[in-house]
């Protein structure tokens, strides 16, 4: 965190809601927190799929669960947008689970979200700082990827 901030005209002033990221998706505090939150959150809330088969069946039990959570943070004003579509998306398909990580038993759910200004929009990859959240259930969430849908 870099509470030190060097404004022309009033020289060093402190301030603490930016991060020393480079990126500019990291640029505030409020974002790297709620990104942690929400990484911790889905992990372990999908803990029990380790013990489910990897199917349609589980797929669309984690998008409903992870969904529900998600709304409910965009409701309690976390994330930005008119509609819960446009605050954030979870993707666990036939498209980010092929079938080789399928037989593997990984789980990837795919979570893009919106946080609430002044930060920039972000999606995470269930993982890592960055913006689009991949979870390989049951491992912690891995990387990410700048704002906008993800790609599998």
């Amino acid at each position: 965190m870099n509470c030190l901030r060097a404004i022309p005209g009033q020289g060093l002033v402190v301030r603490g809601a930016r991060t020393l990221s480079r990126d500019q998706d990291w640029k505030y505090l409020h974002v790297r927190r709620l990104a942690s939150y929400l990484q911790a959150s889905i992990t372990q809330s999908t803990h029990w799929a380790v013990f489910e088969p990897n199917d349609e069946k589980l797929w669309a039990s984690v998008r409903q669960s992870v969904t529900s959570f998600l709304t409910d943070q965009w409701r309690r004003g976390a994330l930005v947008g008119k509609t819960a579509e446009e605050a954030f998306y979870v993707i666990c398909d036939d498209s980010n689970n092929p079938a080789d990580d399928t037989a593997e038993g990984r789980l990837v759910i795919d979570v893009g979200y919106a946080p609430a200004r002044p930060g920039p929009q972000s999606s995470r990859r269930s993982g890592s700082p960055s913006r689009s959240l991949t979870s390989k259930v049951p491992s912690p969430l891995p990387q990410c990827t700048p704002a906008g849908p993800a790609t599998p």
